[in-house]
């Protein structure tokens, strides 16, 4: 899927119609979610994918023998994973619509997040033994937000710095537009109004309960 990212990201330099780009990206989902697929019906009531591979073995050998090894926590949260990425395609593609530029950056950079993710869940079959390893240290720290629970992405005092906070638990999510947003600001374009700090500072605004 990663492959398919930099794919889309090169695509909108050459596609002139890039209200096609989020249908490459809806694509680019398909194949993982085939091949989790298979791998949850590969996977029977094994709990790997190496079933037929030991020596004198009478079963039939998986199709992905000696390719790949997962286990069905991993397949859970590969299928939590493609659909809820699919969903946020699909909810902010009339908001891409209306960018000029960067709509390909955008869908990128939203499937190499969900390759990220789904690397972390199938991270026991990457690193044989992790899940033995012994917990050193556990650290909690804030994720700050804002009185009216939009995000801070704007200007500052300091010519050349721009704000980008506030997100609360929707940083990861929200990640691939920010880095647009803020490209935009450094490039000299006026700050979108919905996210402008500033806009803290013209109306009272309501404390999140």
């Amino acid at each position: 899927m990663a492959g398919a990212a930099i794919f889309v990201i090169l695509l909108d330099l050459v596609l002139p119609k890039k209200s096609l780009l989020p249908y490459f990206a809806f694509a680019a989902l398909a194949g993982p979610f085939v091949m989790s697929l298979i791998q949850f019906y590969d996977l029977g009531g094994a709990t790997n994918l190496l079933r037929g591979a030991e020596a004198f073995s009478t079963e039939d050998p998986s199709i992905l023998l000696s390719a790949i090894s997962v286990d069905r926590f991993a397949l859970f949260f590969n299928f939590l994973i493609i659909g809820s990425v699919a969903l946020v395609v699909l909810a902010s593609t009339d908001y891409v619509r209306n960018m000029e530029r960067f709509q390909g950056e955008y869908f990128g950079l939203i499937l190499l997040a969900a390759t990220g993710m789904m690397l972390l869940a199938a991270a026991t079959e990457l690193l044989p033994g992790l899940d033995r390893a012994a917990v050193v240290e556990v650290a909690a720290r804030d994720r700050p937000g804002s009185p009216d629970d939009l995000p801070l992405v704007g200007p500052t005092h300091d010519p050349g710095v721009v704000l980008a906070a506030g997100h609360f638990r929707h940083g990861v999510l929200l990640a691939p537009l920010t880095a647009l947003l803020v490209a935009d600001l450094l490039e000299g374009a006026d700050p979108d109004p919905l996210t402008d700090p500033r806009r803290l500072l013209e109306e009272p605004c309501t404390t999140r309960p």
